[in-house]
């Protein structure tokens, strides 16, 4: 089914993703158009997009349909995620660099999987706990501890990790949600301004952000 081109990044432009100034540090901020807000990953505080833009999904009632999405999924999601980012931060104690930087990795696989598809639920969790425990000793281990503090099923908790193992072994992708887990820590981490980098990227989305993020620092470039 053709994507909703409001929500579809095939049809964004280098205009579509944006640098703002934190009003509280004036760290440069990355937005995409369609994000309503961001966590400064300098001084951690929430800041606002101005200049937001949510195209046609705001009012469509095909939107769902559209997006292939289920506002289902999104909602089973979100008490999970609030108990995990809670847990996250405490985690991270005085180190929220690391919270900022799970954050961040989330952020980007919540988007891509809004143009990908693949299970949100799914998604949405592991892209937030690959950022916390991937520098642990055991992370698979450390990435159960903190599932069995949620309402979570054993069959979902298993499924993340497994998404989870694929992606800090460095294997290929077998499933569309390992793949835009692992899209999204190399778009996190890496300045993806070598064009040998895009190969590291499975799916369309990420690519594709890849190209936007090129056109827009060759714009500023000129």
């Amino acid at each position: 089914m053709t994507r909703c081109p409001g929500q579809d990044q095939r049809y964004w432009t280098p205009d579509d993703i944006f640098d703002v100034a934190c009003p509280y540090c004036d760290y440069e901020i990355e937005f995409w158009k369609d994000e309503p807000f961001r966590l400064c990953r300098s001084c951690q505080k929430e800041v606002r997009n101005p200049r937001i833009d949510l195209g046609c999904a705001k009012w469509c009632k095909f939107s769902d349909r559209c997006l292939g999405r289920s506002v289902d999924e999104h909602l089973a999601a979100a008490p999970v995620i609030t108990k995990l980012k809670t847990l996250l931060k405490k985690q991270a104690g005085e180190r929220p660099e690391q919270y900022a930087a799970a954050m961040e990795i989330h952020r980007i696989a919540s988007l891509l999987q809004t143009s990908e598809g693949g299970d949100p639920c799914r998604i949405k969790i592991a892209s937030l706990l690959v950022g916390v425990v991937q520098n642990e000793s055991a992370p698979i281990t450390a990435a159960r501890a903190f599932l069995k503090e949620t309402i979570l099923t054993e069959e979902e908790n298993l499924a993340i990790c497994e998404i989870l193992r694929i992606v800090l072994s460095k294997e290929a992708p077998t499933s569309l949600d390992a793949g835009v887990v692992k899209d999204a820590l190399v778009l996190a981490e890496t300045a993806l301004e070598d064009e040998k980098e895009i190969e590291a990227l499975t799916t369309e989305g990420a690519r594709m952000i890849f190209a936007l993020r090129r056109s827009k620092k060759e714009k500023t470039n000129e």
